[in-house]
């Protein structure tokens, strides 16, 4: 058998993989397993999976890693002392509820629905390794039962790996160190393994897997949305809203006119006031600077009636109805994505990266990290931000 470049755990007989690893100490297991004709990358996923699995199994055996007898804080306990905590701190309900949903299902899918509601002693990386496994069993099986070619199945195990990086990512949010040093949490009970459990590593990164649209389809777009002023304002509106103030959809669906300020400044080049768009959010105001101004003027012009929103529409379930429609304007465009109208977001970020430095760039979008925000950017240049 040939070893494999890349995977020191991986040989090659033909297009056949195998996974060989000797445990450690002397009287290590060597262990074997046939993987069959498949692809190189899908095989070097499947060798890290077996190899963690392998090695997480051992070290517990070993070390004899017991939970402490003491009662240990159940997920119900745990859920109130993180609104409580999250009441304190302005966390909007939205995501307290999201946060909550995602460490739920993750205990669901990995130790079964019992677990849901019992002690928090499950929280262990052999847990993590557990859902990891699940997740892509179920997508082989599919692949198997619908007799996917190999690339169809790369893609698709590799879409459940960044499935669950982004679930886990979201389930421990419920254990960040702010929110475990509070006041509600010193009341907890939380389980010897939790600091493995937070350590515990995935493969799977939205960063990774995220590609930027093709020039064309982003030109596309851009040279589109002007006919939209008079084909349909109230998209219109929530188009610039996104691309001039880099609004997510959740704050752009609630987006007032008098969030637009004068923040007493003036631009030394056109010589006319600087205006700043404050989003105001449950964790607090952000100040985000209206870099279009040409835009922001075109948006006072279309302002037809005396609604206080931005978006045209009485009530919330209004104005998510324009964001619907203007989801599917850019995919019928081209921009097939799961959130097309988040891509205009983004080109906002890249004209702040452009003229304002990624200083600027982070504090108005609202990242925390500068990777995420050199990640998600086109850098394309200035043209494709001309409306005009």
């Amino acid at each position: 058998m040939k070893a494999d470049q890349k995977e020191k755990n991986l040989y090659w007989r033909g297009d056949a993989a195998t996974f060989r690893l000797k445990l450690p100490g002397v009287d290590g297991r060597e262990i074997w397993e046939s993987f069959g004709a498949i692809s190189p990358d899908v095989a070097r996923l499947l060798t890290k999976k077996k190899r963690r699995e392998l090695l997480d199994t051992w070290a517990l055996e070993k070390h004899k890693l017991v939970v402490p007898e003491q009662r240990l804080s159940t997920f119900l306990e745990l859920y109130e002392a993180y609104k409580e905590w999250a009441a304190g701190a302005r966390i909007s309900d939205r995501t307290v509820r999201e946060n909550e949903n995602a460490l739920r299902r993750f205990v669901r899918e990995a130790a079964g629905p019992a677990a849901e509601e019992g002690s928090l002693e499950v929280l262990t990386p052999q847990l993590i390794t557990r859902y990891e496994s699940t997740r892509l069993t179920l997508v082989k099986a599919e692949g198997k039962k619908n007799d996917w070619a190999p690339e169809v199945l790369e893609r698709e195990l590799d879409t459940a790996q960044t499935t669950v990086a982004s679930t886990l990512r979201q389930a421990r949010s419920v254990f960040s160190r702010k929110v475990r040093s509070s006041d509600a949490y010193r009341k907890l009970k939380l389980p010897s393994t939790l600091d493995a459990f937070m350590k515990h590593a995935v493969d799977g990164s939205t960063l990774k897997n995220y590609e930027r649209p093709a020039d064309a389809i982003v030109k596309r777009v851009i040279e589109a949305i002007p006919a939209l002023r008079q084909t349909d304002p109230a998209m219109w509106l929530a188009a610039m809203i996104e691309i001039n103030a880099a609004a997510r959809r959740r704050t752009a669906v609630n987006a007032r006119w008098d969030w637009f300020v004068d923040n007493g400044r003036v631009c030394p080049l056109t010589e006319k006031p600087l205006i700043d768009f404050r989003i105001q959010v449950a964790k607090g105001n952000r100040s985000v600077p209206v870099v279009f101004r040409d835009m922001y003027e075109e948006m006072l012009a279309a302002r037809g009636d005396v609604s206080p929103y931005i978006v045209p529409g009485t009530t919330e379930k209004d104005r998510q109805k324009v964001f619907t429609r203007l989801v599917k304007f850019l995919r019928d465009l081209g921009l097939d994505r799961r959130q097309p109208n988040h891509e205009l977001r983004k080109l906002y970020t890249d004209e702040m990266l452009d003229t304002h430095g990624e200083n600027a760039a982070l504090a108005a979008t609202g990242h925390s990290d500068a990777r995420m925000l050199r990640a998600y950017t086109q850098r394309r240049g200035k043209y494709a931000l001309r409306l005009a």
